[in-house]
């Protein structure tokens, strides 16, 4: 893709961030060719990047869901079988919705056992883009946003509403 359609598409994918009215920062990333820090929520920030290598072609639009320390002291209160079963069913559950995801440690590195969070991404290729595609692409990322603090909520035992919800934070 050359230089003009990259700076093109770049203008495009802020105009549509603009258009929803959302907050959206340039981040200076040297390996990507744009990175918008853009908050859909209050409190609830993503990433929407053209990368430069391994997929110039798309826009990967991306999140962390961070585990605080409630998370975490549930998941150290498991026993070694219990949380591997949580942490098996909510890859599965990822998995099964069409989720991409990684679960990185507090050193950064990829981290399955212990994570200190979960980012959740999608890609979106350039030759299908439209608004259209690139909103459900943010929809994605936010639904795993969602899915993965419900997950984490329903198992502390949460009420169904409330304070407890992970996107009322």
């Amino acid at each position: 893709m050359g230089t003009t359609k990259k700076s093109e598409m770049a203008e495009r994918v802020w105009t549509w961030l603009s258009d929803e009215g959302w907050a959206i920062q340039k981040q200076s990333d040297p390996k990507a060719h744009f990175n918008y820090l853009v908050e859909v929520l209050s409190g609830v920030s993503l990433n929407v990047i053209q990368p430069m290598e391994g997929g110039s072609d798309k826009v990967v639009v991306a999140s962390n869901y961070d585990i605080d320390q409630s998370d975490m002291s549930y998941l150290r209160g498991l026993d070694p079988a219990g949380r591997d079963r949580f942490l098996w069913d909510l890859k599965i559950l990822l998995t099964q919705v069409g989720i991409q995801f990684n679960m990185v440690g507090a050193t950064g590195e990829p981290d399955g056992e212990d994570p200190a969070r979960i980012v959740v991404l999608a890609p979106a290729w350039f030759d299908g883009l439209t608004k259209n595609v690139f909103m459900h692409t943010v929809d994605i990322v936010k639904n795993g946003l969602l899915l993965v603090g419900w997950t984490f909520a329903r198992a502390k035992g949460a009420p169904l509403s409330g304070e407890s919800d992970p996107m009322v934070r």
